[in-house]
């Protein structure tokens, strides 16, 4: 145990810096309903339903941190601690010696295949549901050995459990169903196990049909035999290929993980056949926790592959590898009695330094997912302080579409990420958009000719695809923000103009650069580039209300109110456009339009005094009197020392 923790310690403890990511802020707005409503936790609304045990767990834990991350993270490395722990136990009790079981535990702590589970906080479902398998286990082994019944009631506790944290703890009646059947002892008790298992996993899948693993056994009727033996293959191929490495394209299928996976499989055939057990068991534990998984619909898992759904199977390659290692070094050092020992551990502190490594850097990875996750949610700066670490961490794992997307992200703070786009393109150096990245970062020079350089970046990415067009115009548009907060109007107009060059009426540019006319008086301009991009877009909400407002302070009434009732069409209760075309109509003497806008405005926003004054005059305007005396009360209500209502209400109340 203490070898194991200061192992963890060093593979694992840097996730205690790590964030939330999506789906663990799904699971936290799950556990705050679960809080004020525990019947919530049996909701089929949720985003990840069906894990009750899990959600008990996570819980517990809020409760104790608030949303604190770090306290999730090091929850999460504990749980797997401890279910390498019950592993190794679990390991000797199924036959395997006590150095096997050892190596095999260190193997599975530090297995790089499985990083994502222990990354991800909604993941702690898998260290959480396969320490319950082992408990299951280790009891129902502990029953044959000496036939008590308290053995069996907590092995089937055991494996209730381990289902109700995750449905593929299946696996864990079905192995020892198995073993039960090789070990040719009664079936019987066993039986009544698997029946309990299966009652509970399919009430689990009925109760809650959201859950992924119901859509998967929905999907296996709709899947061709073939797709389902390439996916086992590639499940069980990367299980071993990501056992010593992590790289970039790893939620690609590719040909040697199938070949590999093919491999796998007769390797377990062969240990089976020549009896080479216990080991052979843990092969078959291998190839029943890869089943569990194979209908997954999805095949790109992210950035990282399968790299979650390989936990469970990953306790079988940790054995079939440590006992590799133990041949190995009894081949290599037959001549003598000591080098097989120091043959073993060189073996072992080798795949341990790789494996060390590899989870390090597999790291990178997951500051990546964070770090879309804090930019989606609108936390810019945060996103970028977790894609700089992920940079930093392994610049070769990070994907090109983020070595875009940040580095143009930042361009409306002024921010250059100049260390990021110098990894950029030394991993893509072909990559266009980043080159066209580079060259836009050219306006951090003092002496630049911004004419010249728009011109230049605007006819390198005429030469490329719409996509890398439509990039680099958003980079113009998030460059030229950047200096209008400036007040730097030249080049933030020379910018918004490179823009609508790459997109023609690109609206948000249009909006900015009609208001840099504005200012400088060019409303003809103002008026022709907003026109433009309403044009191209006709329902573009921005274009529309500047367009608006500028007719407005030209009071070009028809105009608009032409325009205000286009709002209107596609926000029928847009409370600013209601007062302003109410206003209009006001003061046209339009009382029967503007009435029914006031009273739409007064319903959507009951505190809004105006809207009541307002109201009140269309009511007084059209003889209702009794109706315009309620509404400068409720006026007079909302603002009680407005003295033009009051004079109004007394005219009305003498």
């Amino acid at each position: 145990m203490g070898v194991y923790t200061f192992v963890a310690l060093i593979a694992l403890g840097s996730l205690s810096q790590h964030q939330f990511e999506l789906d663990d802020l799904a699971y936290l707005n799950d556990l705050d309903q679960i809080h004020q409503d525990p019947s919530a936790i049996f909701s089929a609304d949720r985003r990840l339903p069906g894990r009750p045990v899990t959600d008990m767990a996570l819980l517990l834990i809020q409760m104790s941190f608030t949303d604190n991350p770090t306290a999730f993270h090091v929850a999460l490395v504990f749980c797997h601690l401890i279910t390498t722990v019950l592993l190794t136990f679990t390991f000797l009790k199924t036959g395997l010696n006590q150095e096997l079981s050892l190596i095999g535990g260190l193997f599975f702590l530090i297995n790089l295949a499985h990083f994502r589970a222990i990354h991800w906080i909604s993941c702690l479902a898998y260290p959480l549901s396969l320490s319950w398998g082992c408990v299951g286990i280790l009891a129902y082994i502990a029953y044959h050995e000496t036939p008590r019944y308290k053995w069996y009631g907590i092995s089937v506790c055991g494996f209730v459990l381990a289902i109700l944290s995750h449905p593929a703890a299946i696996v864990c009646p079905l192995f020892i169903a198995y073993f039960t059947w090789q070990k040719k002892q009664p079936m019987r008790p066993i039986l009544s196990i698997g029946i309990i298992s299966l009652a509970v996993l399919i009430g689990l899948l009925k109760l809650f049909p959201q859950v992924p693993q119901a859509e998967h056994a929905t999907a296996v009727l709709q899947w061709h035999i073939i797709d389902l033996i390439q996916h086992g293959f590639w499940y069980l191929g990367r299980l071993w290929v990501s056992t010593f490495t992590v790289f970039r394209e790893m939620h690609d299928i590719q040909t040697p993980d199938l070949l590999l996976g093919v491999l796998v499989v007769i390797g377990v055939i062969v240990l089976w056949y020549y009896r080479i057990f216990p080991t052979a068991h843990w092969g078959i534990w291998m190839l029943l926790s890869t089943v569990v998984f194979i209908t997954n619909p999805n095949q790109t898992h992210f950035e990282s592959g399968p790299s979650r759904h390989l936990y469970f199977a990953s306790a079988g390659s940790a054995v079939l590898l440590a006992w590799a290692c133990q041949q190995l070094s009894l081949k290599v050092s037959r001549s003598s009695q000591s080098r097989p020992k120091i043959c073993l551990t060189l073996l072992i502190t080798l795949i341990t330094g790789l494996s060390i490594v590899g989870l390090k850097k597999s790291e990178a990875f997951t500051y990546i997912i964070s770090a879309r996750t804090y930019l989606v949610t609108n936390q810019k700066e945060k996103a970028t302080q977790l894609f700089e670490k992920a940079v930093a961490q392994a610049p070769e794992l990070v994907s090109s579409a983020m070595y875009e997307r940040f580095p143009i992200a930042n361009l409306a703070e002024g921010k250059f990420l100049n260390d990021s786009l110098h990894q950029a393109l030394a991993q893509y150096p072909d990559n266009k958009l980043i080159v066209a990245i580079r060259m836009i970062y050219g306006f951090q020079s003092n002496t630049v000719d911004h004419q010249h350089l728009t011109d230049r970046i605007v006819a390198f990415a005429q030469q490329n695809t719409k996509d890398i067009q439509e990039f680099v115009a958003i980079s113009c548009l998030n460059l030229g923000y950047f200096y209008a907060t400036k007040l730097q109007h030249s080049p933030a107009e020379i910018l918004y103009q490179g823009a609508l060059k790459l997109k023609p009426g690109y609206p948000e540019a249009a909006v900015h650069l009609s208001q840099i006319y504005i200012k400088q008086k060019k409303n003809d301009a103002a008026r022709q580039i907003l026109h433009l991009a309403i044009d191209h877009y006709p329902t573009h909400v921005d274009a529309l209300q500047n367009l608006a407002a500028l007719y407005h302070r030209e009071k070009n009434w028809d105009q608009t109110e032409k325009l205000y009732k286009r709002l209107l069409t596609q926000q029928p209760h847009a409370t600013d456009i209601l007062f302003k075309l109410g206003y209009i109509y006001m003061s046209q003497k339009n009382y029967a339009e503007a009435r029914p806008l006031f009273e739409t405005l007064t319903q959507q926003t009951p505190k809004n005094w105006q809207g009541f004054a307002y109201l009140g005059q269309c009511l007084h305007a059209q003889g209702h009197t009794t109706a315009a005396v309620r509404a400068y009360q409720r006026a007079l209500k909302l603002k009680p020392n407005q003295s033009e209502l009051q004079v109004l209400l007394r005219q009305l109340t003498p």
